[in-house]
């Protein structure tokens, strides 16, 4: 029987090779599509299921009850004193291990003539002990007890050392001016890792050149705790609070110490001075839903154009009852028929997915690994897509067409074919909901993300080079090299600033008060700049003066808020008015700035400082001309290298700063682009298909209608008519659905673009054009054929 059911499928495969392709290919894209994103979501939920002892590690942070938007928008903090590890283990039999973690990003290691930038972290000897990221090789037990010892992974190993043994050798870090004794090679460190980092230097290090280690009011490192299997870590929370206000009373009055299970870092973390790799398992969830529904558009285009051909094997079945077959045998002979194709459609998927994922990859920025020959897991799950293709496509085309009466069928009365037609109309209504849903979002999140790079940020980024500072020397010479870059005529301005005017995060209680003369608060932004800050940035002042050579006490004594500072206080006339960015310092405001946006435009303009005392300056911006770009660079790398120390030279452009801040909201459109033209794509086959036999079926009444007089426009109204209404009820229902949906992103951004009607409007207008150009091939070929031909059809 089986064998029977197989050679009828491949007949039936055979004879209509057109229909055929068209389900196999619909089904593999959609295949395709699902599978990738299903790797996708695979990878991001197994983030640190590798440590053994996973279940019992925890991470601390902080939750601060304020007032406000909160620092950043944003109320949970991951940093904690140094002191809090040792702390809690001393003072709880609960605690079986704790571990600091300080970052240490973007350092340059030098071995001889070497130079390499790798990222690092600094962390005490249990962190090895908490995590399994195994030594290959060590010095000894204590690979971490020592000052200025460090681990290196194994590819970085390789990088510096070559083919010498690194055990026991020295490698320096230039900015610490202090050779570093390699004393463990560890294995690299797997990419679904939220910690990801190339050599651990001994957190003892740090004590070296920091007098707050036992201090509970410096908040500058990550701490890790692993609990005893048997503890709820809710239950353990509880007792943190007694804790802390036993330690620092003061310092965590406005604070709520809580812990974070480790494998809820990555996809639950939204925290200020995170150093995790996170994602959000918001995207989680919508790229779950977006795979399925593209599988499920793939799906349906089958069941489609199975039950548009039921007239076609009406016959077939009704010969099989006739012979004995039993409507469970007939049942079992179409979602045969569907797992076949979904068979020949997972070979055409597997070709698919191997050209589309390194692309995917890069997009997401992860190695997501392909490789089924290694992961039974994998293999169970492409044979569940299969067998859920299979049975899903097939079910109901297998219901419908084997409930067909025998006697009814040879008579040529199939009774169902109204059924069969309503459910179809329904299921190309689904298909385009869902193309026109993810067309609206694809148009609002281009318009949003349009809307932010022209908005006008309040400075001009454009063509200002950002230089990083890292060396004292030429911190210490900057005057010098300023002159000798704005001696060349292609350089138009010169600064130095503490953080870039797109991300200055520095924030203090500044204790003035208000136009009515009460003592207030106002948590403010500021930033260290130089005297060049506002005329190399173009940075409006509204009111007073910037910062000037010719008055001595402005290093001092001067600072410049925005506009926003200046309305929260209600001050009319800022000028003259005490502003202490720091307890203790006698500072005035001298001028006030048109508000710029120093922060994602997610977030609404804060009060905001620009000061110079205590300046620590780490980038210099640099506006030069449009025109010889290249020579201009290549003097100011020249100028650089004159002037620094150890550091190579190392630079970027400001407005990239601009674009790397939004490159999610980058990511999500161009998510939204490739899947709404992957589904718009197989709802056209479908569509297409459907309108091929639904040409095939109207053969007769075309012809006679030609002989009556029918022009070919009729005709193709005729065709026209049967689906574009179908198109035009998607739009009624995913409107509502997409602006519900949009209108809860957009929420996000405190400066967004408005819902407006004409993006709906060209959503409909765009699913009716391809739905006409899709059905109008068939429906002109139909309508131009020879009525001879159409009437001797059969």
């Amino acid at each position: 029987m089986f064998k029977n059911y197989l050679w009828a499928a491949l007949r039936n495969t055979k004879k209509h090779k057109g229909y055929s392709l068209i389900n196999i290919g619909g089904l593999a894209v959609g295949m395709s599509c699902f599978l990738i994103i299903l790797l996708f979501v695979r990878f991001e939920l197994s983030f640190d299921d590798f440590h053994a002892q996973g279940d019992q590690i925890y991470r601390f942070y902080k939750k601060r009850e304020e007032a406000g938007t909160g620092y950043l928008g944003n109320a949970y903090f991951m940093t904690t004193p140094a002191i809090l590890a040792p702390t809690l283990k001393a003072d709880f039999p609960e605690v079986v291990n704790a571990a600091r973690v300080n970052g240490a990003r973007d350092r340059l290691l030098s071995r001889k003539e070497k130079q390499f930038y790798h990222d690092g972290i600094y962390a005490d000897p249990e962190f090895l002990e908490m995590f399994t990221f195994p030594l290959v090789r060590r010095t000894g037990p204590d690979t971490l007890a020592e000052p200025f010892s460090i681990i290196l992974t194994e590819s970085l190993a390789a990088k510096i050392f070559g083919d010498e043994d690194p055990l026991g050798k020295t490698l320096t870090i230039p900015s610490r001016r202090q050779p570093y004794m390699v004393t463990g090679i560890m294995t690299d460190v797997p990419p679904n890792s939220h910690l990801r980092f190339d050599f651990i230097i001994s957190f003892i290090t740090l004590k070296t050149r920091s007098r707050r280690f036992d201090d509970w009011y410096s908040n500058s490192y990550f701490t890790y705790v692993q609990l005893q299997p048997d503890t709820d870590h809710k239950d353990f929370e509880k007792k943190i609070a007694i804790f802390l206000d036993k330690y620092a009373p003061k310092r965590y009055a406005q604070y709520t110490g809580l812990l974070q299970p480790l494998r809820r870092a990555h996809l639950h973390s939204h925290f200020n001075f995170d150093p995790a790799v996170t994602s959000d398992i918001k995207n989680i969830y919508l790229y779950s839903a977006i795979g399925f529904i593209i599988l499920l558009i793939a799906c349906v285009n089958y069941m489609n154009l199975a039950t548009a051909r039921s007239s076609q094997r009406a016959k077939e079945v009704g010969m099989r009852k006739v012979v004995g077959a039993s409507r469970r045998d007939i049942i079992k002979q179409f979602l045969g028929d569907s797992t076949l194709t979904a068979v020949m459609a997972f070979f055409l998927m597997l070709l698919l997915v191997k050209i589309i994922l390194p692309w995917f990859n890069s997009f997401v920025g992860q190695e997501i690994p392909f490789d089924p020959g290694r992961s039974p897991l994998l293999i169970l799950i492409l044979l569940g897509i299969i067998l859920f293709v299979g049975i899903f496509s097939g079910s109901y085309p297998a219901l419908f067409l084997s409930a067909f009466h025998p006697t009814k069928i040879l008579k040529g009365e199939t009774g169902r074919a109204s059924k069969g037609s309503g459910l179809r109309n329904g299921l190309v209504t689904f298909q385009f909901s869902i193309s026109i849903i993810l067309v609206v979002c694809t148009i609002i999140v281009y318009n949003q993300l349009r809307f932010l790079q022209r908005k006008d940020p309040g400075f001009n980024r454009d063509h200002v080079m950002v230089v990083r500072l890292r060396d004292n020397r030429m911190k210490e010479n900057l005057d010098n090299a300023k002159n000798v870059l704005l001696g060349n005529s292609n350089i138009l301005g010169v600064t130095a600033v503490s953080h870039l005017p797109t991300d200055i995060g520095n924030r203090n209680d500044v204790h003035t008060t208000n136009s009515g003369g009460e003592e207030v608060v106002l948590s403010t932004y500021y930033a260290m700049v130089d005297y060049d800050f506002i005329d190399t940035l173009d940075v409006k002042i509204l009111a007073g003066r910037n910062f000037s050579r010719d008055f001595s006490t402005d290093p001092e004594n001067a600072v410049i808020i925005n506009e926003t500072a200046a309305q929260r206080l209600g001050w009319d006339d800022s000028l003259g008015k005490s502003f202490p960015l720091q307890p203790g310092w006698d500072s005035q405001v001298i001028g006030v700035v048109k508000d710029f946006h120093f922060q994602p435009y997610h977030l609404p303009i804060e009060p905001m400082a620009l000061c110079m005392r205590n300046a620590w300056f780490s980038y210099l911006c640099i506006r030069i001309r449009p025109v010889d770009i290249p020579a201009t660079m290549a003097f100011i790398r020249k100028t650089y290298d004159d002037h620094k120390g150890f550091h190579p030279f190392d630079y970027h452009f400001l407005d990239e700063d601009f674009d790397r801040v939004y490159r999610s909201e980058q990511k999500f459109g161009a998510t939204f682009r490739l899947f709404a033209g992957l589904a718009i794509f197989i709802s056209a086959l479908g569509l297409f298909g459907l309108a091929s036999f639904f040409a095939e079926r109207k053969t007769k009444e075309i012809g006679i209608r030609k002989v009556l007089g029918a022009s070919v426009l009729s005709i193709a109204f005729l065709f026209l008519r049967q689906f574009v209404r179908w198109v035009l009820l998607a739009n009624l229902i995913a409107w509502p659905l997409a602006y519900y949906a949009m209108h809860r992103w957009l929420q996000g951004f405190a400066y967004r673009t408005s819902l407006q009607f004409w993006i709906f409007a060209l959503a409909a207008g765009l699913a009716l054009v391809i739905a006409l150009i899709t059905v109008s091939y068939q429906s002109i070929k139909a309508a131009t054929a020879d009525p001879v031909d159409s009437l001797r059809y059969e």
